[in-house]
């Protein structure tokens, strides 16, 4: 019996620690990104589109890193 109690206090442990650290990040991450906002005027006729920031790219990045393996045979 002592045997499942730490065994289910280390999964406690670990499941508090999992949902404090995730917490910690997010605050971190949320409090010290700044939003890119303009800082000067611009000149008529000037248009400007912002976009988020995606993932897309990472699915290209891959293909690369395939392609790279085949060429040199890795």
């Amino acid at each position: 019996m002592d045997r499942v109690q730490t065994f289910a206090k280390y999964v406690i442990w670990i499941i508090a620690f999992y949902f404090f650290s995730s917490f910690m990040i997010y605050v971190g991450l949320n409090t010290t990104y700044k939003n890119i906002e303009a800082t000067k005027d611009l000149p008529e006729g000037v248009k400007v589109e912002i976009a988020q920031a995606t993932s897309v790219n990472r699915k290209n990045l891959w293909k690369s890193y395939i392609n790279f393996r085949k060429r040199f045979k890795w």
